[in-house]
């Protein structure tokens, strides 16, 4: 359980190693842009490509981001999937916070039609073995948003503003192309490994000690076409 968690803070926040090493790319870093608000300068720079330069507009991902926080609507959420589509994007995964999720939910709430709940089929979807939590099948399934799946985790990070609530990632794992790898995912130089030793002379004392090893990092073949909302509140 506490590697996962590792694994999944690696993935959305920076964790250091005793090295001062990063763990993981993180998916904030990679879907990122030059000049975004609130970094600093070179913190978009990913994979050794200065974002910033003359001719890397391809590497920049679509980033919605301002000076000033902004209500969460759904105009934005709409703004976002549209913008990362014309990019050429095949978004299939929507990954935020939980406070964010909750602000999402009340947004629609009031349209929502509720069935007989004695009657109403339980919700579930998912993408790459990750799954939603479940939800009532009523005017918007609060599983997936405009046919999305909507992943939640309590790692998302967010801004440091008075009454900022988590980011809203647009992400394209898919692979169109046919190329075998995703648009965005983990490559895998070496999967994950368990080792276990109760060797009295090693350890020092009669306990069982064991140790996870895994080799791999976050790579984004197709920068251009994730997207990201930030910079908004409740």
């Amino acid at each position: 359980v506490e590697f996962a968690k590792l694994i999944n803070q690696g993935l959305l926040k920076k964790i250091y190693n005793p090295v001062g090493q990063t763990i993981l790319e993180t998916l904030d870093r990679v879907v990122s842009k030059a000049g975004e608000q609130g970094v600093t300068a070179g913190y978009e720079d990913v994979y050794g490509i200065d974002r910033s330069a003359p001719g890397s507009a391809w590497a920049n991902s679509y980033v919605d981001d301002s000076s000033t926080l902004r209500d969460l609507t759904d105009y934005l959420i709409r703004n976002l999937l549209m913008n990362t589509r014309a990019r050429g994007a095949n978004t299939n995964l929507l990954l935020t916070g939980y406070d964010t999720y909750a602000t999402i939910q009340g947004l629609y709430l009031p349209f929502a039609r509720i069935n007989n709940p004695m009657t109403e089929g339980r919700v579930q979807v998912g993408i790459g073995g990750v799954q939603t939590a479940e939800g009532s099948n009523v005017g918007i399934q609060v599983a997936q948003l405009y046919g999305i799946p909507l992943i939640q985790s309590v790692d998302t990070p967010k801004g440091s503003g008075s009454g900022e609530i988590s980011y809203l990632y647009a992400l394209d794992t898919s692979d169109p192309e046919g190329y075998g790898f995703p648009r965005l995912g983990i490559s895998v130089l070496r999967p994950v490994e368990y080792f276990e030793t109760r060797d009295y002379v090693l350890l020092g004392k009669f306990v069982i000690r064991g140790v996870y090893r895994f080799i791999g990092e976050t790579v984004a073949r197709f920068l251009y076409g994730q997207g990201k909302l930030r910079d908004i509140r409740a």
